[in-house]
């Protein structure tokens, strides 16, 4: 089952401050690990308090997300941003955890859930009570029910963040997170295929640009670069089902239009970019049918990193 859950929860979580300046001036913070969320490493008190309380939470009901989320506002009403932002990764750690293990329990259920899918042109189908309760307790607690390749699963709603920690973390954090949200409602692929509008791709790709030059002490440093380097790697290469050049049996390659139409939007549009610096060559490539050369610049990012 293909699921792209890679371009949003790819990587561990890091927590101490948004930028080096909320570093000098807030007093409350606490750094935690940039690999892990090591409780041992916790010495604000009222961030090991809620360490201490996710620990002590269940993490196999829906209802323990919005438990977190409340015992958030609880022990950090009033605090720093920068401490905010620190205690957020513990609850987003719990959160994906949490997701997993729903997901885990969904795939090993052998009800029937495809009526809980929405079909926007199809006439509603009415739901059983065991349905009804079950699509209510996640939706209620910052999950719902998805599909991809005709299975479902359980993905994030990430309402519930925006509903609990927008007004309490930091401004870098909010914008990293309302992208996070945005990104997650609009989805990005299925069946090996991108289902989002290739322009729409590349917009991303110049956000996270702009994002990661402007944060780069950001507390998710790492994970908002991978997702940097994973958009740009589909915006130039595409998928199986949605490639950037086809190339028949006799060996012609054709470059896909709608690629070379968002390549020349991001050079139109964001010319200055380093996103357009590496663009334009390869649109260059595909323009001239040198399959070879594409994917020697490929190769090329690839091995400079730029790209995953």
């Amino acid at each position: 089952m293909y699921k792209l859950s890679l371009l949003i929860c790819v990587v561990a979580f890091v927590a101490c401050t948004s930028n080096s300046k909320e570093t000098n001036t807030q007093t409350d913070s606490t750094t935690v690990t940039a690999s892990s969320t090591d409780s041992a490493a916790v010495t604000n008190p009222k961030l090991s308090e809620y360490v201490q309380y996710l620990a002590n939470l269940n993490d196999s009901t829906a209802e323990s997300a919005t438990k977190a989320a409340q015992k958030f506002q609880e022990i950090f009403k009033g605090s720093s941003p920068a401490l905010c932002d620190s205690a957020f990764v513990f609850f987003n750690t719990f959160y994906e955890k949490l997701g997993t293990r729903l997901d885990e329990v969904h795939a090993s259920d052998t009800t029937n859930y495809d009526s809980l899918i929405v079909d926007p042109t199809a006439k509603p189908v009415p739901l059983s009570a065991k349905l009804t309760a079950y699509n209510q307790k996640l939706t209620q607690n910052g999950f719902q029910v998805a599909m991809t390749e005709g299975t479902t699963y359980i993905k994030q709603d990430r309402e519930l963040i925006a509903k609990w920690f927008y007004t309490m973390v930091s401004p870098t954090m909010k914008s990293y997170l309302t992208q996070l949200n945005k990104e997650n409602k609009e989805g990005f692929a299925e069946d090996a295929g991108i289902n989002i509008p290739i322009t729409s791709l590349a917009d991303r790709v110049i956000w996270w640009e702009k994002f990661n030059q402007t944060n780069p002490t950001f507390v998710f440093a790492e994970r908002s670069k991978d997702l940097y380097q994973n958009y740009l790697f589909y915006l130039l290469k595409g998928m199986d089902n949605t490639a950037s050049y086809y190339q028949d049996e006799a060996g012609k390659v054709t470059p896909d239009q709608e690629f070379m139409n968002a390549y020349t939007y991001v050079l139109s549009k964001h010319p200055n970019t380093e996103t357009a610096k590496l663009v334009k060559p390869f649109q260059a490539a595909l323009a001239q049918h040198d399959v070879k050369k594409a994917e020697s610049l490929l190769k090329q990012y690839q091995d400079q990193k730029i790209i995953q």
